[in-house]
């Protein structure tokens, strides 16, 4: 199956917790941030992965603000 929806990325040491437990924000910093992410539009709906690459939950990415993803 293909997926559809692009894919963001905690950076491997990001603690995955409070996300887990419904944080709405992901920041910057916590991301990472490779070429692909930074050319998404703002608004884009994306899967949010931990550093292990299991799934977190879907959010929405503006890349360029320091609250990349809710």
């Amino acid at each position: 199956m293909t997926e559809l929806r692009p894919t963001i990325r905690l950076k491997p040491k990001t603690d995955a917790r409070a996300i887990r437990h419904g944080a709405p924000w992901v920041f910057d910093n916590e991301l990472v941030t490779d070429r692909r992410t930074k050319a998404l539009s703002p608004g884009t709906i994306a899967r949010l992965e931990d550093g292990e690459r299991r799934p977190l939950g879907t959010v929405a990415v503006t890349p360029g603000s320091r609250t990349i993803a809710r």
